[in-house]
């Protein structure tokens, strides 16, 4: 159960939608296509400033957390994460 409340649909929808917009933040796969567009015309210091203290939190946030929205044993979890690292050097460094 998470947090006391058993695994049911809406749980599950919620925590898709928390992943996702984690996802978005961090610039991970699908939607590694709007980063570049976010910065655009920005100064250097602001943009680099901006890209690591907010993926860091997020990271950071991830990483304590993901015990709550998967079991300790979810091949899921593990699977699902490797593949959006990989996806995301792959085709990041493809552009």
């Amino acid at each position: 159960p998470l947090w006391g409340v058993e695994n049911s649909a809406i749980v599950t929808f919620g925590i898709a939608l928390i992943l996702a917009g984690i996802c978005f933040k961090i610039s991970l796969v699908p939607f590694h296509v709007w980063a570049l567009e976010v910065y655009q015309g920005a100064s250097l210091f602001v943009v680099s400033h901006l890209i690591l203290v907010s993926k860091a939190a997020l990271i950071f946030f991830l990483l304590r957390n993901i015990a709550l929205f998967f079991d300790s044993t979810s091949i899921i979890s593990e699977n699902l994460f490797a593949f959006m690292a990989i996806a995301s050097m792959w085709i990041g460094f493809s552009l």
